[in-house]
């Protein structure tokens, strides 16, 4: 009989050593789930969505119909402008022209520039997203919404990259590339 209580009140301790540790390990994972969101979170608002993860590319408006975006003479076929490219952590400025069109940076052959998203805030009528690269110099792009829906206004503070990339900041940028004409090279070889 001893030893039958000597093997309950050794099932007991390991049932309740086991449950301690599941109430432990629960109040634990609560915990985790339960940690607020920072301030400063680099995530953006469903209402700018459109600007991330998509190569964005300079725009200029029709010389004859103003009303009209293309992508100009001077982007296409002189390759001087640049785009860009918004993660959730990153930015990239790359070449608009360039040999590996379907690739985009971090994966792109082509030479780009990498910046840091610091900081991201929407506003009533576009967002502004404060960069830095790793030699701490810092940019920062306001995308302001036009009209057309698909087009957006740019303005830039601090100095915007030009090497290798592009010399033209161009005002508009779109993350549509494909909805809008793209202007006649003519006899222009490049």
């Amino acid at each position: 009989m001893k030893k039958y209580y000597s093997i309950l009140l050794l099932l007991l301790l390991i049932s309740i050593t086991l449950m301690s540790c599941i109430n432990k390990t629960q109040k634990k994972y609560a915990t985790i789930t339960n940690i607020p969101k920072k301030e400063n979170s680099v995530k953006t608002n469903e209402t700018y969505s459109e600007l991330f993860n998509v190569e964005l590319v300079g725009l200029t408006i029709d010389s004859k119909n103003k009303e009209k975006y293309l992508i100009d003479f001077l982007s296409y076929c002189m390759c001087d402008s640049p785009s860009i490219l918004l993660k959730q952590k990153k930015a990239y400025l790359f070449p608009y022209c360039r040999g590996d069109k379907d690739s985009l940076p971090p994966f792109s052959k082509s030479k780009f520039y990498t910046y840091n998203i610091i900081k991201k805030e929407e506003l009533s009528n576009g967002i502004s997203i404060d960069l830095k690269n790793n030699i701490g110099e810092k940019l920062n792009l306001l995308f302001l919404k036009t009209e057309n829906k698909l087009v957006y206004k740019i303005k830039v503070v601090g100095e915007f990259p030009h090497s290798y990339i592009g010399a033209r900041l161009t005002d508009f940028f779109t993350f549509k590339e494909n909805k809008f004409e793209i202007e006649d090279c003519g006899d222009f070889d490049g």
